[in-house]
Formats: C-alpha cells, sequence, structure tokens
C-alpha cells in the first residue's frame, strides 16, 4: 500500500475530527474551514482521493476503496452523532 494512504489513514485513526463534516446551525454541512482550521489541513487530500478519481499510476483502485470507505464511514458516525445530538438536545440542528 501507497505509505502516504498508509499515513492518511492511521490520521483518520487518530484523528477522525480533522476528516468529519460538520453541521451548522440549519442542519446543513458547514464549510470545513469555518469551523475547524485543522480540516482544511486535508482538503486537498479529500479532494484528490474521495471527490473526484486520482491521477492515473498514483494509486491502486484498491488503495481508493480503503481510503474512501473509511472516509466515508467517519461521516457516517459524525452525521449519527449529530442526529443524536439534537435528539437529546430536543432541537432540530
Amino acid at each position: 500500500m501507497n505509505q502516504g494512504i498508509r499515513l492518511l489513514m492511521a490520521r483518520m485513526d487518530t484523528h477522525p475530527a480533522e476528516f468529519e463534516i460538520a453541521f451548522g446551525p440549519d442542519g446543513s454541512p458547514k464549510v470545513p474551514n469555518r469551523l475547524h482550521p485543522q480540516h482544511e489541513r486535508w482538503r486537498w487530500a479529500i479532494r484528490l482521493l474521495v471527490e473526484r478519481e486520482p491521477p492515473p499510476g498514483l494509486l491502486t483502485v484498491e488503495e481508493v476503496r480503503l481510503l474512501r470507505k473509511k472516509y466515508w464511514a467517519l461521516q457516517d458516525t459524525a452525521f449519527s452523532n449529530h442526529v443524536m445530538s439534537c435528539l437529546i438536545d430536543g432541537t432540530d440542528s
């Protein structure tokens, strides 16, 4: 596996908040760097590896699949936490 992908996935394990989509007061996703400066730190990697296809030869199909699976699992957790927070707080967002 590409060493960069290994390091990025390890960072997702140890610092998941740096990769989570945050939700604003109206429940819509917020622009990451407006909430947490560390979100912008990894924005380039998310653009390259999750939001579009990486350049040929950069990564294998399996590496991209594993990284995307981990990234979207973080978003699933962040969304579930947001829903639970709304339920506990009795708010809509």
